[in-house]
C-alpha cells in the first residue's frame, strides 16, 4: 500500500460506502465490496501467505517430468517458485482491472 497509495484510498472509499464506519466488514460484505476483494488477492501475488503450500499425499504411483513420486509420499507444490514471473511491471492499475474483470 505504501506503493501506491491511491489503491489504499480507493479500497477505503469503498469500504466506508459499503460498510460504513459503525463496524467492520464481515464475510456478508464481500459480494459487495470487489475492489477490496481485488486488493487482497493482488497483495497475496505479490506476496504468498503459504510460500511451499500445503502438504499433499500422492494417492497412486506415477511419474513427474521423469521422476517417481511413490503412493503415499508427502508433495508440496513450491508456490513461491511459480510466483518467479514478475508481473508487476505490467502495472498495478492493469492487474487489478484483470482481477476485476475476473469477480464479474
Amino acid at each position: 500500500m505504501t506503493l501506491y497509495p491511491e489503491v489504499q484510498i480507493k479500497a477505503q472509499e469503498e469500504i466506508d460506502r459499503v460498510v460504513g464506519s459503525g463496524r467492520l466488514p464481515t464475510l456478508d460484505d464481500q459480494d459487495n465490496l470487489p475492489y477490496v476483494s481485488a486488493v487482497v488477492k493482488e497483495a497475496w501475488r505479490w506476496h504468498i501467505v503459504v510460500p511451499m503450500g500445503v502438504a499433499h499425499a500422492a494417492s497412486e504411483d506415477y511419474y513427474v517430468r521423469g521422476h517417481f513420486i511413490p503412493k503415499g509420499a508427502m508433495v508440496m507444490a513450491n508456490v513461491g517458485y511459480v510466483q518467479v514471473a514478475d508481473y508487476r511491471s505490467e502495472g498495478q492499475a492493469l492487474i487489478l482491472r484483470t482481477i476485476l474483470i475476473l469477480l464479474v
